[in-house]
């Protein structure tokens, strides 16, 4: 058979697939949705972070309704992206009838709190993943000038521009002091990872209950654990393994020979550390806190 004419054949049957499985949970949440319960999930971080991934793992939730980037939620925005008010999204997920209504918003990743505290019960999933494998995801997605693209508004002060919203004095210094518009593509690059994961940290998220991390390695290299823990949190069943299926980790260290300049790369270092050991903790407790509730259940 001409390849040609096997990749439309596949893509046909996908098309055919993903149209009937989305007849399916419509059918399926009409049925079964209980209309009392419904978590909302915030799904943010900094881009290339695995964020589309566990977007598509909660899209095989057949009681689940999964926004991402670039939907009604955002039609109001001149570029799409920015969400439109808060009443706006709640007359959407008023009308939803899934259980877990997961929406992506990384250009909103530094209004967790407003988000947090306006939509009451909801919770948000700050992903994240090395830097150097997020600058060489980055870079060969966008393009090369990506991260100086990205970095130019921060630099420049703005305040409407959604890359520069809410970043601490600090954050902005450090990014004044190394930007440029010749500097290393790869440099630009992690160093955009600094401003956007920095909200996390200067946000106190880590003491925030509602925000759990999830760390892109442990979702590619353990998916039914790490996807279970986060229903866990949730506070919903886990569905099935089913919802995991098509996870590999073949991406997991794709940017190990990036070479970087030995200041961004302490800046970057000393930030994933502090995230690896909030991410350690919150697992920890959830872990901890779950199992007293399975012992109190069991007890009776």
């Amino acid at each position: 058979m001409n390849k040609a004419v096997h990749t439309d054949s596949n893509g046909l049957v996908e098309k055919i697939s993903r149209k009937l499985f989305s007849g399916r949970k419509k059918i399926y949440q009409c049925l079964r949705a209980n209309p009392d319960v419904k978590a909302v999930l915030f799904i943010v971080g900094c881009q290339r972070s695995g964020t589309t991934l566990i977007q598509s793992v909660l899209h095989r939730d057949l009681d689940s309704m999964v926004y991402g980037e670039f939907t009604k939620l955002s039609a109001n925005d001149a570029y799409g992206i920015r969400l439109n008010s808060f009443d706006s999204l709640e007359r959407c997920f008023e009308k939803d009838k899934a259980n877990l209504i997961a929406v992506k918003c990384l250009v909103e990743s530094q209004n967790v709190r407003d988000l947090l505290e306006h939509f009451v019960g909801s919770k948000a999933l700050w992903m994240y993943r090395h830097y150097k494998d997020v600058a060489a995801s980055n870079l060969k997605h966008f393009g090369l000038q990506n991260g100086i693209e990205d970095l130019r508004a921060i630099a420049a002060g703005s305040a409407t521009n959604w890359r520069s919203e809410k970043l601490s004095p600090a954050v902005r210094e450090d990014i004044r002091k190394h930007f440029s518009e010749d500097m290393g593509a790869h440099d630009a690059a992690v160093l955009f990872w600094v401003a956007r994961n920095s909200l996390f940290i200067d946000g106190e998220m880590a003491d925030n209950p509602d925000v759990i991390t999830c760390r892109y390695e442990d979702l590619v290299e353990s998916p039914v654990t790490t996807v279970k823990d986060i229903y866990r949190w949730l506070g919903l069943g886990f569905p099935s393994e089913r919802l995991t299926a098509h996870i590999h980790d073949r991406s997991v260290k794709k940017g190990k020979n990036v070479d970087l300049s030995p200041e961004i790369e302490r800046l970057a270092q000393e930030l994933l550390e502090k995230l690896d050991r909030a991410h350690d903790q919150k697992m920890g407790y959830c872990r901890i806190k779950s199992a007293i509730i399975a012992s109190s259940a069991s007890n009776g």
